[in-house]
């Protein structure tokens, strides 16, 4: 009997120990990754990088369509970028506001670039018909690539993925790893309760003129984006 409970005892232990030992390698593999990307990222090729005329942009939007009005943001978004011989680069998904704005540059003549993490649970959401499919170990990865051949960053209506990326790029031009344009489309007041916040951890300021920020530039629709990027390329909006 005592011998019995004894080697239930010792099964018990090792099948825990050996638990205790996984959760360990998965999350000190997580950390190598995290640490290794940041590495790449604080590298020079990616520190005080300055961009004189936008030739790509990174696109940060959502998964999912939400409203009409937000599918043809997209649509527009996608259409002016083609009208400025724009690189489009975004995460690679085939899905919601980020299939649609591929699908939309694709048809218009546009070069898209999908980057895309190598998760096998999401491996069906992967474009395939864009100009460049770019696979990636992880999300970390996917996203300082994103950083590294984009001139200039836009974020549009999104989720918690979204918001990250948003983040990364401002948290990166605070501390001065770069100086390209980000630009935050704030369509519909989405994004109000975010630049309420930076406002308020003065991350954006008002002015005479309404909102603005020292690290990121606000926009309300399409056609404000299409004149931002074109005042910087030095074009006139016909």
């Amino acid at each position: 009997m005592k011998a019995s409970c004894f080697r239930n005892l010792r099964q018990w232990d090792f099948y825990n120990i050996y638990l205790i030992f996984r959760n360990y390698i998965t999350t000190a593999t997580i950390h190598f990754v995290a640490l290794f990307c940041c590495t790449e990222y604080n590298s020079q090729k990616y520190l005080s990088i300055h961009i004189s005329m936008i030739k790509s942009i990174g696109v940060f939007c959502g998964a999912k369509n939400g409203t009409q009005n937000f599918t043809n943001l997209a649509i527009q978004v996608a259409k002016h970028l083609c009208e400025l011989d724009i690189t489009i680069i975004y995460g690679g998904g085939n899905k919601g506001l980020m299939g649609i704005l591929a699908d939309t540059a694709l048809s218009l003549g546009g070069r898209v670039i999908g980057i895309f993490p190598e998760i096998s649970l999401i491996e069906s959401e992967r474009h395939t018909g864009v100009s460049e499919s770019i696979l990636t170990p992880c999300l970390f990865s996917r996203k300082h690539l994103m950083i590294e051949k984009s001139d200039a960053f836009l974020t549009l209506p999104g989720g918690y993925g979204t918001l990250d990326e948003f983040f990364e790029i401002v948290v990166a031009k605070k501390l001065g790893l770069h100086s390209k344009p980000l630009f935050l489309l704030n369509y519909e007041n989405f994004w109000k309760g975010i630049v309420m916040q930076g406002e308020s951890i003065g991350l954006c300021e008002l002015d005479d003129s309404g909102l603005s920020s020292r690290h990121y530039t606000i926009i309300n629709d399409a056609d404000e984006m299409r004149e931002s990027i074109a005042e910087i390329n030095g074009k006139k909006i016909k």
